[in-house]
């Protein structure tokens, strides 16, 4: 898979965030002690290993710390209870990630809605890990491109969804009212939707009416803002 960091610009900013403590929510073992000591090396942050996700101290907004929690010990939901704050968009005070993930469980697009950081799998590298670690202490998201343009599409298409159910507009209403907010003329949204000028016109009367504008500028910018 092509992992890069989920960024808001082309570039990964220069500022690091001030990680006080980086701890690894797995059983000790050889490995998981050589991970521990290499985060502690790269990024000078005392590490160290708990076994019970349980028994992690609440998080302290005064301090940052970095949790990485093994998916193969830990359900996602056991994650959600013991370390996600509740509400939907409550978002922890520390920055979280998993690791020891399985393709194709679909996690990522419940975890990154509930603000998880990173997402690291059973047979990354330790130079991937170090990157991805190195991506999130700068501010960002480490995840799969594709799984986050998957993420992107399937919230596109959730919030089509809810928009045809309160405004009862139907799928062919929706792709007109799209092309208008492009700025398409009634003519270039004809021969784009193969139907006639006048079905065009028909539709857009009948979006105006659903969505209570009463123009094509009206109807524009409530698909920049609804759609």
């Amino acid at each position: 898979m092509n992992f890069q960091p989920a960024l808001n610009n082309e570039e990964i900013s220069d500022t690091t965030l001030d990680v006080t403590e980086t701890l690894l929510v797995t059983k000790k073992s050889l490995h998981c002690e050589l991970v521990a000591y290499m985060i502690e090396r790269e990024f000078s942050t005392p590490t160290r290993i708990i076994e019970d996700i349980s028994i992690i101290p609440p998080d302290n907004h005064d301090k940052l710390r970095f949790i990485m929690i093994d998916s193969s010990m830990h359900s996602f939901e056991h994650v959600l209870k013991h370390l996600i704050p509740r509400g939907s968009n409550a978002q922890p005070a520390d920055l979280l990630a998993v690791f020891n993930l399985n393709y194709g469980t679909g996690v990522e697009k419940v975890a990154i809605g509930k603000h998880i950081k990173g997402f690291f799998y059973a047979n990354d590298s330790l130079n991937m890990l170090m990157k991805g670690i190195e991506v999130i202490f700068k501010g960002q998201i480490w995840i799969s491109r594709d799984i986050l343009t998957e993420c992107a599409l399937n919230s596109f298409k959730i919030k089509r969804y809810l928009i045809q159910n309160q405004t009862n507009l139907s799928q062919r209403e929706l792709e007109i009212l799209t092309l208008v907010s492009m700025g398409a003329k009634n003519e270039e949204i004809a021969e784009k939707t193969f139907i006639s000028l006048n079905t065009v016109k028909t539709h857009l009367y009948n979006i105006y009416k659903k969505i209570n504008v009463t123009n094509r500028l009206q109807a524009a910018l409530w698909a920049a803002k609804n759609l």
